[in-house]
């Protein structure tokens, strides 16, 4: 839930019960779903409920956004992109409330159809979501091809999410093109860091201050940064390494 009284954004979340009651995640199922032919049965069911649940929400005054994650062979499968095209025409969901999510290793098994399958639903209104963006290392230039409205940054747990809001803001009100934020505030945050590895990060950290002339940045080597899209367009990414 990332909303208040009711409205907002959800995101639908599968379990399995098992025999003896238990609930199991998905990562305990859908390989073997995947392997006897189930798992479009399963997306298309738990498409339908969502929407179903959408609708219900509506109804009783709740207007919220519901976020479904499909697994990674629907985004080779236009079948299903027109079975969840026809969902959303028979029970009537506003597709500008569905956000679909695809994580990043999944966007690059095949790009080409997964941008196909994209763009037949952003054409009605429906959203995608890039999940654990970072995880896998994609390169930018992908991102810029493909119609998605919503990244889900892998933090790996290093950044407090309330932070986000107060990072980018200075690009929303046009005030940066870029902010930097600083992964450690203090020395005293690098004394759980292996010796070898503050070393390296002090080297690389001065070598970075030298080549650039930014000396007043605490720690310009580590930690994270935010662009506006106009100015990621101008840069040449093919340029840079895929990891960065």
């Amino acid at each position: 839930n990332r909303g208040n009284h009711g409205n907002g954004t959800y995101e639908a979340l599968l379990r399995m019960e098992d025999t003896d009651g238990n609930w199991l995640n998905p990562s305990a199922f859908l390989d073997t779903a995947e392997r006897f032919g189930l798992i479009e049965d399963i997306d298309g069911r738990v498409v339908q409920l969502a929407c179903q649940k959408q609708v219900a929400a509506k109804r009783s005054g709740h207007d919220i956004d519901l976020s479904i994650n499909l697994s990674a062979y629907e985004f080779n499968n236009l079948d299903m992109c027109e079975k969840i095209k026809s969902m959303i025409k028979t029970i009537g969901v506003d597709p500008k409330r569905l956000i679909f999510e695809i994580t990043e290793t999944s966007a690059l098994v095949n790009v080409a159809e997964a941008e196909n399958f994209m763009r037949r639903l952003t054409e009605i209104g429906c959203r995608f979501a890039l999940d654990d963006f970072g995880a896998g290392y994609t390169s930018l230039s992908y991102l810029k091809d493909m119609p998605v409205h919503i990244i889900k940054i892998d933090g790996d747990g290093q950044m407090d999410p309330e932070q986000i809001a107060r990072f980018v803001e200075p690009l929303g009100l046009h005030q940066a093109d870029m902010v930097k934020g600083n992964r450690y505030w203090s020395l005293a945050s690098l004394r759980g860091m292996p010796k070898i590895r503050v070393l390296g990060n002090a080297a690389l950290t001065f070598l970075v201050k030298l080549a650039s002339g930014y000396w007043d940045g605490f720690d310009p080597a580590n930690g994270y940064f935010a662009v506006r899209t106009a100015v990621l367009r101008m840069l040449d990414l093919e340029r840079l390494p895929r990891r960065f």
